[in-house]
This record gives C-alpha cells, sequence and structure tokens, in this order.
C-alpha cells in the first residue's frame, strides 16, 4: 500500500528549505496588504541608486513555490532580498491560499488579484514585472493567462524559475534516464495534484498552463536544469511564448537559485533574473 502524503511534514521542510536562505546585506521588509491578503514588501540596498531610478517606481511580484501545497512569504524574505538587490527594485512577496485547504482555483484568484492591485498602485502594468519559482511560477504564467483571456493588461514580463506548470506529470523528463532529482519525486508529485485538483481538471490551461496557447504574453525569462524532471515543462513554455528566453544549467537541482548565498551559478542567474527586470521595467516605463 501507497503511505499518505505528509502535508503537515512537506510544510515543514518547505519552510526549512526556504528560511535557509540568509538575506542580502540591507535587507528591509515590511507588513502590507495586497488585494486583501497579507503580504510583504522586500528591499535591499546593494545595488546603485541609477538602477532604481531607470526603473521608476517599478516592482517585481513575486509568487513563492512549494508545488501549490506549501511556502510562505516569510519564508522566502532572504531569496527575495536578493532578487531585490539584482533587480534595484522592491520585490513584492504576495500570498496566495494553498491546497489542499484550498483547492484550484483559489491560488490563481488570488494570484491574478495580486497582479491586478500592484499594477493599480504602481500606475499600471508596466510598472511591473512577475515572477515566481517552481508552483509560484505555474501560478505566475497561469495567471498572465488568465489575464490575456478576460481582457486585462499583462506585466511588462515575467521571471520562470524551474516552473512545474505540467500537472499531467506525462513530460518525457519524468522518466528519461537523465533525470537525477534528488529534489522532487513523481509519485509524491503525483499525490501533491490530486489534493491541488480534480483528475478530470489536471489539463485545463489554467492549472497546467504549459500546455496552453501562449500567444500574447511579454517576454519571458525561463530557468530549468537539464537534469530536473520539470525540465520538459520550461522546454514547452519556451517553445510556445512568442518572446522567451530559456536559460538551462548542467548538474543542477531544482531552482538552484535558492544557493544564492554559496554557489556560483546561482548568483549568476539571480543577477541575470535582475538584469531582465531592470531592462523589462526600463523599456516599459513612460516617458515624463
Amino acid at each position: 500500500m501507497t503511505a499518505a502524503f505528509d502535508i503537515a511534514a512537506n510544510r515543514r521542510a518547505t519552510e526549512a528549505l526556504l528560511r535557509a536562505v540568509p538575506p542580502a546585506p540591507g535587507t528591509r521588509a515590511r507588513e502590507r496588504t495586497l488585494a486583501g491578503r497579507r503580504a510583504l514588501a522586500v528591499t535591499a540596498e546593494a545595488r546603485a541608486s541609477a538602477v532604481r531610478h531607470r526603473a521608476g517606481a517599478g516592482a517585481l511580484l513575486w509568487i513563492h513555490g512549494g508545488a501549490y501545497v506549501a511556502g510562505s512569504v516569510d519564508a522566502n524574505v532572504g531569496f527575495a532580498s536578493h532578487l531585490a538587490a539584482a533587480a534595484g527594485v522592491e520585490v513584492v512577496l504576495a500570498s496566495y491560499r494553498l491546497a489542499p485547504e484550498h483547492p484550484f482555483p483559489a491560488g490563481l484568484d488570488d494570484v491574478s488579484a495580486a497582479l491586478d492591485a500592484l499594477a493599480a498602485e504602481r500606475g499600471g502594468p508596466e510598472a511591473v514585472v512577475l515572477g515566481g519559482d517552481s508552483a509560484g511560477a505555474g501560478l505566475a504564467l497561469a495567471a498572465m493567462l488568465l489575464h490575456r483571456d478576460t481582457g486585462h493588461a499583462l506585466p511588462a514580463g515575467a521571471v520562470l524559475l524551474c516552473p512545474f506548470a505540467d500537472l499531467t506529470l506525462t513530460n518525457p523528463s519524468w522518466t528519461a534516464p537523465e533525470t537525477d532529482d534528488p529534489v522532487i519525486d513523481r509519485d509524491t508529485f503525483a499525490r501533491i495534484v490530486g489534493l491541488y485538483t480534480s483528475g478530470d481538471l489536471v489539463a485545463d490551461p489554467y492549472i497546467s498552463p504549459a500546455r496552453a496557447d501562449l500567444h500574447g504574453l511579454p517576454p519571458l525569462l525561463v530557468f530549468a536544469s537539464e537534469t530536473e524532471a520539470l525540465r520538459d515543462d520550461a522546454r514547452a513554455i519556451a517553445a510556445a511564448a512568442p518572446d522567451a528566453r530559456l536559460v538551462t544549467r548542467a548538474g543542477l537541482t531544482h531552482v538552484w537559485h535558492l544557493q544564492v548565498a554559496t554557489l556560483d551559478a546561482a548568483r549568476a542567474d539571480v543577477a541575470r533574473v535582475g538584469t531582465f527586470v531592470s531592462q523589462r521595467l526600463t523599456a516599459t516605463a513612460p516617458v515624463r
């Protein structure tokens, strides 16, 4: 008999992993609300003020990972501070409701509302770059599809770190011989998918956006390890989106960016994220 999935243990492990990321020097985090939900605004003073000036009042809206069932804004402050330092802008960590207590579409609704609220606050969607890691990247992509399909304006761009965005779990990378993923186990993820949505909905484009028509989306920066089980999710997104750059790394774990304090490749790729965010906000900033 297959053991039951221990949601409490999974949440504890996810929190511990995320909280292990030490903050960048000069980090500040303040409590706020966004679309009626708790959020954290994170800033770091590590970058020159010229970067912040070029980006104007822009912000990076970050959606945390945790396989749709775990993670929190509090646990992501350390990583968000490195993103803030790299991009030279405020990073807003948005909370969303988690499964199984709140299955699809609760989390997607929360992310969509947060994107609308931050865009209105900053003067328009061109002042926001959306981003997320793992399931957070999947929710970010789904929120952009929802906004496109309902006539809402889209952000200036999006960063997708190792997206978990095809919940059918049918991609070849799950069983390919070169897959060597110590973080992700298919049996565990199959149980998680069952907590997030019913089986007859799993291919819905707002649940598995990597399988969707991605026309009309803004520029995307997508990352994946060449040996992680989710690499085909990232490849499918990069192939389908009209303007997407896929960055792959050999021999690294799922969302290696979290090792920014100790791993050269993570530092380099967080810096790449920062450059992308700054460039997108600068490119779309209104002329004053």
